[in-house]
């Protein structure tokens, strides 16, 4: 295929992609900052507690068989049967020891009133595993319309009810019923519409190939997962449910923004670049381009939101949620970076090198654990910050990695990288000597895109330029004639 028409294919997908994360992620931030204004820190971290119980339940079950199939070039329909089955199965399982050991981790978090809510979400991981592999069969096909259309559907019926629960007073269920609707919807518009069927046609060959991969897929997973994790059982234990219900929401707004700037490249990309995944210096060419992008449009969001925290928090969660705002700051520096890193994991899986992508990701995690349990801490926001300063010192090893892997110097990606990043630090120090002289948001916001413009005019203009002629020739091929015609 060429490089055209693989570009002509990212940037549909990426569109429907954005769709799918950004209305509906905007819609469900506004649901989110609302519910937040009626709950209580407590029912947040309750809620926290339980879906991290969830999640680990469907990161085992699912196996990293989402990403094997989305990867595989030559995947048969009964090549999916037995991947299915096991998941599910295993989901299943999974669900019923969790709501039998529930009181157990009750009793060991020491949080009073979570084993109930345990037992309620868990019930809901057999349906989640059952609709992963429907969504990865969509995006193998790159039918994002579809996945952005049911994400859409499913925030509108889950939300207005979670609401009305929560006026209600029904507390830390409202979002589990949230939770439960937007899961459900999801699931019947799916397989209403299912792109793959599954059958009693097994192939235990296949299921070894792409359980190989998948195992380095999941293992970096539950090792992220072990990482973070660890994180949020120091700050229950040491400081409270409510404390943990701060950094929730805190950790949320960084949530929002990797969704809304980073997950629509990285899901694309896979899907994408599977396809010329023989072609290195192809790859690299590509690649280069994708930090670009996401350097210089996705990253400067995160430093910005970072650099307005005090006021961005104020005025979305008021005066309940005070110290949210210097929670979720240090959170937000770190997405600025992992807006670009994130990518490195997208392009070593496309060349089949998730082990590659693993024994990064363990020196990392090892790294963090490590620190996180040897480096005293004094309070929540100094143990956020060492966790994100953990996981900064890690970065080099994941750009080297994928630059030896694609064939690429150090030398070409720092250079592509670095006006962006003294622009951002330059921006955020503006913006901080602003507010020495006014809280007016709107003057802080312009400071940091006037100081940043500046930076990235004196030092990155050739990125710049590649930038929008990338953009300008994926419209001229979508719009050839309009664009002709405005040429005139």
């Amino acid at each position: 295929m060429s490089e055209a028409g693989i570009g002509a294919i990212a940037t549909r997908g990426i569109f429907w992609s954005l769709v799918q994360n950004w209305g509906a992620k905007v819609f469900t931030f506004v649901l989110f900052v609302s519910l937040a204004r009626i709950l209580t820190p407590a029912d947040y971290g309750l809620a926290a507690a339980a879906a991290s119980v969830l999640l680990l339940i469907g990161l085992v079950a699912e196996f990293g068989f989402g990403d094997a199939i989305v990867q595989r070039r030559d995947l048969q329909p009964e090549d999916v049967n037995l991947p299915f089955i096991v998941s599910v199965g295993v989901a299943a399982s999974l669900a019923l020891g969790a709501a039998l050991m529930a009181g157990h981790i009750e009793a060991w978090l020491r949080v009073p009133g979570l084993s109930p809510v345990i037992v309620v979400a868990c019930a809901l991981a057999p349906v989640s595993a059952m609709t992963v592999f429907q969504e990865m069969n969509y995006r193998r096909q790159l039918a994002f319309r579809q996945l952005a259309y049911r994400v859409l559907i499913a925030n509108l019926v889950a939300g207005p009810v979670a609401i009305l629960l929560a006026y209600r007073g029904a507390g830390v269920w409202s979002l589990i019923a949230q939770t439960y609707l937007s899961t459900l919807v999801g699931l019947v518009w799916l397989w209403a519409r299912p792109r793959w069927r599954p059958s009693l046609r097994l192939n235990p060959v296949s299921f070894l190939e792409l359980a190989r991969f998948g195992g380095a897929v999941v293992s970096l997973r539950l090792a992220d997962f072990a990482a973070t994790r660890l994180v949020e059982i120091i700050i229950i234990g040491r400081f409270g449910i409510a404390v943990f219900g701060l950094y929730a929401v805190g950790s949320r707004l960084y949530q929002v923004l990797m969704q809304l700037l980073q997950s629509a490249l990285n899901e694309v990309a896979l899907t994408v670049l599977s396809r010329i995944a023989s072609e290195r210096e192809r790859m690299g060419a590509i690649y280069i381009r994708a930090i670009m992008i996401a350097a210089y449009l996705a990253a400067p969001v995160f430093v910005l939101v970072a650099a307005l925290a005090p006021e961005i928090c104020g005025l979305l969660f008021g005066q309940d949620w005070a110290g949210v705002d210097a929670i979720a700051r240090p959170l937000l520096l770190l997405g600025a970076v992992q807006s670009v890193q994130y990518l490195n994991g997208a392009y070593l899986s496309a060349r089949g090198r998730p082990s590659v992508v693993l024994r990064v990701a363990l020196v990392k995690y090892a790294g963090m654990i490590v620190g996180i349990v040897s480096i005293p801490t004094t309070g929540v926001v100094e143990l956020v910050t060492l966790f994100v300063v953990l996981q900064l010192v890690a970065t080099p090893l994941s750009f080297w990695a994928v630059g030896h892997e694609l064939g690429l110097g150090w030398r070409r990606i720092a250079g592509t990288l670095a006006p962006s990043v003294l622009a951002c630090m330059a921006g955020y120090g503006a913006v901080a000597l602003l507010r020495m002289q006014t809280d007016m948001v709107v003057v802080l916001a312009l400071g940091f895109a006037a100081i940043y413009g500046a930076v990235i005019a004196a030092l990155g203009r050739s990125q710049v330029r590649a930038i929008a002629d990338f953009f300008r020739s994926r419209l001229a091929e979508k719009w050839p004639a309009g664009l002709a015609q405005d040429g005139a």
